[in-house]
């Protein structure tokens, strides 16, 4: 098993994985890019909001980088140009940073 899944609204377990990321890393069980994590939140309204969230997600797991994320709540009512625009924006200032 090499996919571990999280999400912001999961209470403590990106904490909670990130520290066992760190320690299992550090003592050479096997190497960040062995791994793929996924995490989730709920879209945002803007793009800064939700790099904001991302941001918090790399803190909390302790990585430079995620592997695959999602949203949480996206139904028949979502604004999807506005879901996908934010995500647009947010990979744009990645590439850039």
């Amino acid at each position: 098993v090499n996919h571990f899944e999280t999400a912001r609204g999961y209470g403590t377990s990106e904490h909670q994985m990130g520290l066992a990321f760190k320690n299992l890393i550090a003592a050479g069980e096997f190497k960040r890019s062995d791994i793929i994590i996924q995490t989730k939140v709920n879209p945002k309204p803007t793009a800064s909001e939700f790099r904001a969230e991302i941001d918090k997600s790399l803190e909390a797991l302790q990585i430079d980088y995620i592997d695959l994320f999602s949203f949480h709540g996206l139904n028949k009512y979502s604004q999807y140009d506005l879901v996908f625009n934010e995500l647009y924006e947010v990979a744009l200032s990645l590439k850039t940073s």
